[in-house]
């Protein structure tokens, strides 16, 4: 075998590892795993396990909850029940570390430490954590992110924290308590 050939094997094999690791490990080592919008559902709802729940994803939770986007949920209602959920809750998050996974769960991204620090204050002055997360659903950001990325207009929240359906008709309020 040439040297050349062994180098480019060496670099696709050294490529793929990388993959692997960017795929499976990283998203729990940093939380680098985001809630990407424009994912297909399975990555998304994926995604939430990692960034929202630290762990990777059972697929029996994933199928559950592709069942509910096939049936007609949106992703800001998956996105609630998430933090909604018990196992989440169970975790007693400080409020630093809940504003850090809506960054991340919502909004795809670290938060700025303006942005993490506001939150944190609006928490610590009694603002409820359902309000919080209604804010940022209902943020020019995430719509930005939701447009952008062509999600269904059932994905794109009003600012009165009114969805829309696939008929553009209101469909549900979103209830975080």
């Amino acid at each position: 075998m040439s040297i050349l050939k062994i180098k480019l094997q060496f670099f696709v094999l050294i490529s793929i590892g990388l993959c692997f690791v960017f795929l499976t490990g990283s998203a729990l080592a940093g939380k680098s795993d985001v809630a990407y919008i424009n994912s297909n559902n399975d990555a998304f709802v994926r995604s939430l396990y990692r960034s929202i729940l630290d762990r990777n994803p059972d697929e029996g939770g994933v199928r559950t909850w592709m069942n509910w986007l096939e049936s007609g949920k949106s992703r800001s209602w998956v996105i609630t029940q998430f933090f909604q959920s018990k196992e989440y809750l169970n975790l007693n998050k400080s409020n630093v570390n809940y504003v850090r996974d809506l960054y991340q769960g919502v909004l795809g991204r670290q938060p700025d430490s303006g942005g993490l620090n506001h939150w944190v204050n609006y928490l610590k002055q009694g603002r409820s954590r359902s309000t919080v997360l209604n804010d940022f659903l209902n943020s020019r950001e995430y719509r930005s992110i939701l447009s952008r990325n062509h999600a269904s207009k059932k994905d794109v929240p009003k600012m009165s924290g009114l969805l829309i359906n696939k008929n553009g008709v209101k469909a549900e309020r979103l209830k975080c308590s």
